[in-house]
């Protein structure tokens, strides 16, 4: 609350089984809550934290998962080009050309795939700019109802701005 913003819901550290059964249940509040709002029909949400703690894509999948789960076709895009791996975003964002059933991995959840971060030769600030990703985005639209990008964390990866512009 340090910029004054109420938190949607508090996830606690998987320390204890208590804790994990607190855990599962605040990533379906945050669900419930982005299933709720009054979203458009295809609808991008990114997530992004403050500083680098791997938390931020845990949240992320926990909410692509739940919105799978609940019927709603599901893309979870890896967009942390700092920690490229495999081929995806990065290498799609700056090859249009590239088709994208190359990079869209299925997973072993009914309605959700999976866009690994991928890499790029210039940097991620450069690769990454709004006109590229809202055209990403605009090839997905028929592929998914909920799009939900995992970001780098804000405070160090000016493209982060960008996704969640775009969003």
């Amino acid at each position: 609350a340090k910029v004054g913003l109420s938190p949607i819901v508090e996830v606690p550290a998987p320390r204890s089984d208590g804790s994990r059964r607190v855990r599962a249940q605040r990533f379906q509040h945050l669900v419930n809550v982005v299933s709720l709002a009054d979203l458009p029909d295809r609808a991008t949400v990114t997530v992004t934290s403050t500083v680098a703690s791997g938390g931020c894509l845990q949240v992320a999948r926990a909410l692509a998962q739940g919105r799978a789960a609940q019927g709603a076709r599901t893309i979870l895009i890896n967009a942390d080009l700092h920690n490229p791996e495999g081929v995806g975003l990065g290498d799609i964002i700056t090859d249009e050309s590239i088709d994208l059933d190359l990079v869209i991995v299925p997973t072993d959840i009914p309605n959700l795939v999976e866009i690994a971060s991928g890499s790029t030769t210039g940097t991620p600030f450069a690769a990454i700019t709004y006109q590229r990703f809202t055209s990403l985005l605009a090839r997905l639209a028929d592929r998914a109802e909920c799009v939900v990008v995992a970001a780098p964390p804000i405070s160090e990866a000016a493209e982060t701005q960008i996704l969640c512009a775009a969003a």
